[in-house]
């Protein structure tokens, strides 16, 4: 393999994780924000409380899934 053959294929590579990124890092803020709220005292707060409800739901219903 060429160093010309081997540098195309690590413009492909890095095209393909760039593709890839913006999805992985969807997921990964998700993950933060879940563990981040089980250790805050948004919970305490009536105000704070209400609002992440209605964030919540605002979520359930942007995936398809509403509790009644």
């Amino acid at each position: 393999m060429s160093f010309r053959d081997i540098k195309q294929k690590i413009q492909e590579l890095n095209l393909i994780e760039q593709e890839i990124t913006p999805s992985k890092t969807y997921v990964q803020r998700y993950s933060e924000i879940g563990k981040q709220l089980k250790k805050t005292s948004v919970w305490d707060d009536p105000n704070k409380r209400a609002k992440l409800d209605k964030l919540l739901s605002q979520l359930e219903e942007l995936v398809g899934r509403i509790d009644d």
